[in-house]
């Protein structure tokens, strides 16, 4: 039997081992805790990264060397919210036909790809015309032993078709009418440099 005398201590002590984990050093951060609500890891970027830099830096990890981009925004699919076209350079992530060209819709405050086209080189144009309510997009083929062209990529429901050099891409020698989201560049390192981003 435990003596009397005993419970007391015995309460005290329970309550304080409960009252411990209550205190503002056990409390999380109120960043963490925020970030944990929307599914968020606080340390999940590096610090001054966008999300469109994050993403990009996903997606080319360090030991692809120097990676560049060119950025434009432009509202593909009308509905007052622009999308976010980026065309990638450097010399490890292109080859001899051109390099890749993305774009990310914005969903719910997340970016989301809905095109990964390889083998591209600017200009980038968003066509007049449009195909499943987006607007085509044009680009530069050429390279790599192929005559040089000029593809038109037309959104499928989903995405943009992920190579400008095959079907169902048209291709023509005749520029895609539109507006040039990303003109040509003569140098790759024109191009906004993805390393630095990570360490701003």
């Amino acid at each position: 039997m435990w003596d009397k005398a005993v419970y007391p201590w015995l309460t005290a002590s329970i309550l304080a081992a409960s009252l411990a984990g209550c205190t503002p050093e056990g409390e999380p951060d109120e960043e963490q805790t925020t970030n944990a609500e929307n599914g968020e890891s606080a340390s999940a970027e590096p610090e001054g990264a966008t999300a469109l830099e994050q993403a990009l830096l996903e997606r080319y990890p360090t030991y692809l060397g120097e990676v560049r981009y060119f950025q434009a925004e432009e509202d593909l699919n009308d509905d007052g919210t622009f999308e976010i076209i980026v065309h990638i350079a450097g010399p490890q992530v292109c080859g001899s036909g051109g390099c890749e060209t993305l774009v990310f819709r914005r969903e719910a405050g997340e970016l989301t790809r809905v095109a990964e086209m390889t083998l591209t080189r600017p200009p980038v144009i968003v066509a007049d015309a449009s195909t499943h309510g987006w607007h085509d997009l044009g680009v530069t083929v050429g390279g790599g032993g192929a005559s040089g062209g000029y593809a038109r990529l037309r959104y499928d429901g989903e995405r943009y078709p992920s190579n400008p050099t095959v079907s169902p891409v048209e291709t023509s020698d005749e520029k895609v009418v539109g507006s040039v989201a990303i003109p040509p560049y003569d140098d790759f390192s024109e191009g906004q440099p993805l390393r630095e981003a990570a360490d701003a």
